[in-house]
């Protein structure tokens, strides 16, 4: 009885690599938490989170680049879109690892281009601050939003 240490009925997992029936809905539910978070601290206040531009000279700019660029201004719209589910890399444009990744994304991008539920899109986080409550402590970081209707 009362906590359900480990019962598979609800959920939880006592042993490692043990499948969690409830996983899904718990993930579900812990994404829809952090983005109502995020989205009543982002809205209303994108100016805060917009940092001076700095000499940017250095990067390769790819004119054919279709992957989405998000910013403060449009990123709740984007990403809390109740019909798509959005993958979004945050990256920092000096990151070595973000440089080496680029053409894959864009890769990938093109993979999901016959997907209209599917938005691939990406964060310059060096020249904006991501919205609080996302979990960006390094670059790249690529987090997943599931489509999900905002609470009424």
């Amino acid at each position: 009885g009362g906590g359900g240490g480990g019962e598979a009925e609800d959920g939880t997992c006592a042993l490692e690599g043990q499948s969690c029936a409830g996983s899904g809905e718990a993930v579900g539910r812990i994404a829809k938490i952090m983005s109502d978070f995020t989205r009543s601290a982002l809205v209303g206040n994108e100016k805060i989170f917009d940092l001076p531009p700095e000499d940017l000279e250095d990067d390769v700019y790819y004119p054919d680049d279709p992957v989405v660029k998000l910013t403060p201004a449009n990123f709740a719209e984007v990403v809390y879109d109740p019909e798509r589910d959005v993958l979004v890399k945050f990256f920092a444009p000096w990151c070595g690892h973000c440089k080496a990744m680029k053409t894959a994304y864009m890769d990938l991008w093109d993979r999901f281009e016959d997907h209209p539920s599917v938005v691939v899109a990406e964060f310059d986080a060096h020249a904006h601050r991501p919205p609080p409550g996302l979990p960006v402590q390094g670059f790249p970081t690529l987090l997943l939003f599931p489509a999900h209707k905002p609470p009424a």
